[in-house]
């Protein structure tokens, strides 16, 4: 391991690392002609801009009248068109975000060389070149929009996002959800797609790949760029993009200061009489909350070397609705303690500084440094987990990077980049836990404690290189892009209450472990099952994915045509590593180290950009492109590595007859002992693996699970600085992964039916007969042997979006500006082919993507899902008012998916809990094994929630004083003090009575007081 750190910081110093410019920098491009028509080359053109260290980009326009400035800063530019014989023109004001290609054509009259003339004219909004679709999310838009400022609360207002969240609700007001890992999916994409990074660098995390962990100082950034469609072949996933662009400084210095906070007193309440009909009688209120962020920057010498830093401190307290602390965290029920209301805080604070250093006219080095430290007290706390089974997490974390590039002349481009990623994650149980986690089957409450934790962190190495050649005609690109992605062997999962000085190392006696390598199951406060974990697991882990990719964009008059074929290599494996003994693998262990997967992939992208009036304001575009699936180290490598596939947890009946509450029985005997059932799986506690990949599969070409996406759009520039966009999306997804136990098949299950309760809430009001389920033999019960594959070995399975977007980005004068759209689509998933011919043909699916291992627990007899089109809105506006006034807002319409927290979007779920005096009637005998099973009741979009509606307002004045200013803020969130609900309880339990209860709304309107001192 160490041998593999050094190979990774060395390739870092040879490359003189940094990430990958396309990600960030924009273009200008046009044509020069003179009064009749007539090309003109040799024109020099000159973009100025102060966002420049190098002060101005320099070109030549060719033989064909055409130009081209490559690698231009986000920023505003002058362009100086000069030729001898010819007036001078200049074009101001014309606005670059990331990535924008704009085009600026212009006519050179006949004068002296001491005539300028300014053509007046508006920053082009229509890029006629690029297909990508983006939104970018400028400083101006930052500072004027009422948001919490963090990652997840900007992903949201994107049209088309859907959001799902770790460590809190998926709806925020303001920022009292604080600072969650938050996912953004969208036109059908996968959570596990989505890349957060800065420079084009990725920093997800390797373990739930996706989310990000480090937090820039929001006031360091000059703008995100956020990419979620038709994306160039220098990005191997599909997913939404986002890469905050840092700011680099200038020739004098300049910094803001960034406060604003609020607290319980300036929220207002929500709580109607129909939220505690459904059984909500507390909401969620903030407690205290302050967000302090100043940064500074400037030159170290003028125009040769620059910087700019910041710090960022955060604290949120706030109440989680719905749920209280237990009376009796000890005991086996839930008894909630109403004095004392359950609430999550969160504390993180955040520094980075990013040096410039022009070396040379051709040469320029970033160097960006990064650390960031979170803590949350009382993290996954909602409205069915108690405060005693959240979790405290520990995660801090650091980045180093650099950045080359150089413009070696004005057709070539150099970019290297590399970056080194290091960050812990520790999830320890709360300071309330006292026990092992219990899960309640019929109140779908979860209380007691932990289950496992674990100590996740990792180390990411990262390098980055491309290089470009332009000219008039074409923009050829090529480049690759390899990543070590390490989990070391000290970092695992253990078993609660226990702590990880106690037992999370390896090599730690147990003397002193508190942990009960066990979790519980209960109905109604009587136990039916445990779980029992061989913990702890070190799982030490590497991933090395890299690619090689070459793309060109060809300009044939009104045409542009973007192609690109990018080659994907992904390589996983585990290292030799040693495991002291364990409570039922009570021997010492040693592992050889294994290869694990060896995937290699070909994708074509190719885009289409058509200028119909030759005019730059209006373009047709069309997309096909492929996109392999990002792999994470809980996927398939995780699963082989010994310590999990040699059967790491096993789930068996508990018949506590005694009722003491104590497990009596061996769980390595397999055999119904005790007051345990059969064990499903015999090789528990064992040295046996028995769950490994299919080699063909794990080793092939073309064998990763993809998806192909294709968009058509119209874009046209509607008004001065105003552009609208139509598009449709479809997305395709292939290569599905399932598990399949070898010495099962389906004609090893019994069908039963079970007759569905009679409840109101349900379609038709319940009450008739659901067949079409199984139960294993149990002849069969504990014969295990499980192998991971891809679906198409068994039968067809598919995955489709299609959705359309309407879209409209304008700035209006005086810093004026709308954003945003309506946005509709909808996924189908169907498996009917192949859950007849794998294991149990009731089971339900396995999500895209999704882990190897088992599937979830839960019967399920719908194998086509459809949701409906949910349409939603997005829209973000600012308009200035006399007297130096501005009002802003944010406003959004969707329709959440508050039980499965946005994964789906496939409506409401019920799973019942059926138990054995329910089942035994149609079965003929007993569950195999299990004392009741779930059941989910709904088909697929039979119910969804209302539709949520939420404004935020931001009413500011600025106050000019010399070279300073201040903006003083009033945000008021949730202006119509909505109470839509955020998440429910989808456990229908044995009767209902929890069923839909909710755990969480919308924060009531909030008050916030802030401000900005700029100087």
């Amino acid at each position: 391991m160490g041998a593999l750190r050094h190979l990774g910081w060395s390739l870092v110093c040879v490359l003189a690392a940094t990430p990958a410019v396309a990600q960030q920098n924009a273009s200008i491009s046009g044509t020069v002609t003179d009064s009749t028509g007539g090309v003109l080359p040799g024109v020099t053109v000159e973009a100025s801009s102060p966002v420049l260290i190098g002060k101005a980009r320099i070109g030549v326009s060719e033989g064909n009248g055409r130009y081209q400035l490559l690698d231009l800063q986000p920023g505003t530019y002058r362009i100086t068109f000069t030729l001898p014989g010819f007036s001078v023109v200049q074009r101001d004001g014309i606005t670059l975000t990331a990535g924008f290609a704009a085009s600026v054509n212009v006519e050179l009259a006949t004068g002296t060389l001491t005539e300028t003339i300014t053509v007046s004219g508006s920053s082009p909004m229509v890029d006629v070149r690029n297909v990508a679709q983006t939104q970018v999310l400028t400083r101006d838009v930052l500072d004027a929009t009422p948001t919490a400022r963090v990652i997840g609360s900007l992903m949201t207002l994107v049209p088309g996002v859907t959001i799902t969240t770790a460590g809190g609700p998926n709806v925020d007001a303001g920022g009292t959800a604080g600072y969650t890992y938050a996912a953004a999916q969208i036109h059908g994409s996968s959570q596990y797609d989505q890349t957060i990074g800065t420079y084009g660098i990725p920093m997800t995390l390797i373990d739930n790949i996706g989310k990000s962990r480090i937090n820039l100082p929001d006031g360091t950034v000059q703008e995100y760029d956020m990419r979620y469609s038709s994306l160039p072949a220098e990005l191997a996933y599909g997913g939404f993009t986002v890469n905050a662009i840092p700011k680099v400084g200038g020739n004098s210095y300049s910094g803001s200061i960034f406060l604003t906070g609020t607290g319980s007193a300036l929220q207002a309440s929500n709580l109607d009489d129909e939220l505690r009909a459904q059984g909500l009688t507390a909401e969620a209120k903030v407690k205290d909350m302050v967000d302090f962020n100043p940064v500074f920057g400037g030159p170290i010498a003028r125009d040769k070397i620059w910087f700019f830093g910041g710090f960022r401190y955060q604290y949120t307290d706030s109440y989680i609705g719905g749920m209280w602390y237990d009376k009796n965290p000890s005991d086996w029920i839930y008894e909630a303690d109403l004095d004392r209301p359950a609430n999550a805080d969160q504390l993180s604070y955040d520094f980075n500084v990013n040096t410039t250093w022009q070396a040379s006219p051709k040469d320029r080095i970033n160097v960006l440094l990064m650390r960031n430290v979170t803590h949350w007290y009382h993290s996954s706390v909602t409205g069915t987990v108690a405060p005693e089974a959240g979790q405290q997490w520990y995660a801090p974390g650091h980045v180093e990077l650099v950045k080359w590039t150089s413009t070696r002349s004005n057709r070539l481009l150099l970019d290297v980049t590399g970056s080194r990623y290091f960050h812990d994650f520790v999830r320890d149980p709360t300071d309330t836990s006292t026990r092992s986690q219990v899960v309640d089957q019929g109140s779908g409450i979860t209380f007691g404690g932990l289950a496992t934790s674990a100590y996740t962190g990792q180390l990411v190495y990262t390098t980055r290189a491309s290089l470009t050649y332009s000219t008039s005609t074409h923009n050829l690109k090529v480049g690759w892009d390899w990543a070590a992605q390490i989990k070391p062997d000290d970092y695992m999962t253990f078993s609660m209450p226990g702590t990880r000085e106690q037992c999370g190392t390896t090599g730690a006696p147990r003397t002193d472990c508190m942990a009960e390598d066990a979790s519980y199951r209960t109905i109604n406060g009587v136990p039916n099952q445990v779980t029992f974990y061989t913990t702890p697991w070190p799982d030490p882990q590497t991933m090395n994915p890299a690619g090689v990719y070459v793309q060109d964009q060809i300009s044939l008059n009104k045409w542009t045509i973007n192609a690109g074929l990018r080659f994907d290599y992904l390589n996983s494996s585990y290292p030799d590593f040693d495991v002291a003994p364990r409570r039922y693998v009570p021997v010492a262990e040693h592992f050889e180290g294994a290869d694990v997967l060896s995937w290699k992939d070909l994708s074509p992208r190719i885009a289409v950009s058509y200028d119909p009036f030759g005019t730059g304001k209006t373009a047709l575009k069309a997309a096909a492109s492929r996109y392999v699936m990002q792999e994470r180290l809980t996927q398939s490598t995780a699963l082989v590595v010994p310590t999990r596939a040699s059967v790491s947890q096993i789930s068996r009946a508990w018949n506590d007859i005694d009722r003491d509450y104590i497990v009596d029985g061996d769980p390595l005997n397999p055999a119904i002992n005790g007051e345990l059932g059969p064990s499903p799986n015999a090789n528990f506690g064992k040295q046996i693996t028995n769950f490994r990949l299919d080699p063909d599969w794990a080793s092939g070409f073309g064998t990763r699970p993809y998806n192909w996406e294709f968009m058509g759009a119209v874009q046209t520039e509607l008004a001065s600085n105003i552009s609208l966009q139509a598009g449709y999306y479809r997305r395709v997804f292939g290569n599905f992964i399932v598990t399949d136990n070898l010495l099962t098949s389906p004609s090893d299950y019994d069908p039963f039916c079970i007759t569905v309760p009679t409840d109101s809430r349900l379609p038709g009001g319940g009450g008739g007969q659901m067949c079409g389920l199984y139960d294993l033999n149990p002849s069969k019960v504990g014969l295990v042997d499980t192998i991971q594959t891809s679906s198409s070995n068994y039968g067809k399975q598919q995955e489709h979006y299609n959705g359309i977007d309407v879209t409209v980005n304008g700035r209006l004068p005086n810093s004026g500006l709308i954003q945003g759209g309506f946005s509709m689509g909808r996924t189908m998933t169907d498996y009917c082919d192949v859950v007849g011919k794998l294991d149990n043909p009731s089971q339900m699916s396995q999500p895209t993507n999704a882990a190897g291992g088992p599937a979830p627990a839960i019967l399920d007899t719908g194998c086509h899902k459809e949701g409906d089109w949910l349409p939603q809105v997005k829209l973000i506006a600012s308009y200035p008012l006399p007297w130096d006034f501005r009002v802003s807002g944010t406003y959004q319409t969707l329709v959440l998916d508050p039980i499965t927290n946005g994964t789906s979007n496939l409506g409401f779920i019920a799973n019942y809990v059926a138990t054995n005096a329910v089942v035994a009637p149609s079965l003929g005998r007993p569950l195999s094994g299990a004392a009741n099973v779930t059941i989910n009741l709904l088909e697929a979009g039979e119910m969804y929630d209302k539709r949520t509606h939420q404004m935020d307002l931001r009413f500011a004045r600025t106050f000019e004083m010399g070279r300073t200013r201040l903006q003083a803020n009033i945000d008021l969130y949730n202006v119509f003090n909505a109470n839509f609900v955020a998440t429910r309880n989808g456990n229908y339990g044995t009767n209902g009575a929890t069923w839909l209860r909710p755990g969480a709304i919308l924060p009531a309107r909030l008050l916030k007081f802030g401000g900005q001192f700029t100087f």
